[in-house]
């Protein structure tokens, strides 16, 4: 019986073309199990890069690069592969991935995985790699922490270095809503006229990638 069965598999074996596989084989390689979802895959990957930046064995501002990469990361796969899936969940494409999920499963999946990843990444930022950069005398603050000289540096760079470049984008409904470009800093302020007939406006202003808003600024000695 074996050699009998070994006898036909050379047989099919021998008709089908060059570079195919027997039947038997192709749906054997079709089986959802057999495969790893290439966007959770990836997700794992980039947990790979956070944990370099968890690894004290590097210098301090190599983790926070490696944080960095993870966000740029993070940014290019939220912009590419999440935005393709969505467009397959509004296109209603019946299509499987090959480990037999849909797009809409597939984005549940990503959510669930990359939601307590990303909670893991800011807390660490916060709790961990702020403190470190703060004992080599490198602080990341919100506004409401400067004193009141530090305050007044960053309106005078603000006045000087930053307002000059901001573009000004009227939103009403004789305005078309303008284009945002991928990862530009945009403002978007609403602006109530005085008077029951003065229109409301949402103006937007649009900074450049490479714009004095996206360098960090000096503020002088904080230990006097």
């Amino acid at each position: 019986m074996a050699v009998g069965i070994r006898t036909h598999m050379q047989q099919e074996k021998q008709q089908m073309p060059p570079g195919t596989m027997p039947p038997s084989q192709v749906s054997e390689l079709e089986r959802p199990e057999l495969y790893i979802n290439r966007d959770l895959s990836w997700i794992e990957f980039n947990r790979r890069v956070f944990e370099e930046a968890q690894n004290n064995r590097h210098p301090l501002l190599e983790r926070v690069k490696f944080l960095s990469i993870f966000d740029t990361n993070l940014d290019e796969f939220i912009m590419v592969r999440v935005a393709g899936l969505m467009d397959q969940v509004e296109a209603h494409v019946p299509s499987l991935s090959p480990d037999g999920m849909t797009a809409e499963q597939q984005l549940v999946a990503v959510r669930q995985t990359l939601a307590p990843l990303v909670q893991e990444v800011c807390q660490y930022w916060r709790s961990e790699l702020m403190p470190l950069l703060a004992a080599q005398y490198i602080y990341i603050l919100d506004y409401e922490q400067l004193d009141a000289q530090q305050r007044t540096s960053m309106r005078t760079y603000f006045e000087r270095e930053v307002f000059p470049v901001l573009t000004p984008l009227a939103v009403d409904p004789t305005h078309r809503f303008p284009h945002i470009s991928s990862r530009s800093l945009n403002l978007a302020v609403a602006i109530s006229g005085r008077g029951p007939r003065r229109p409301r406006l949402q103006p937007a202003a649009r900074l450049g990638r490479n714009d004095p808003a996206h360098r960090a600024s000096p503020l002088g000695d904080r230990h006097g």
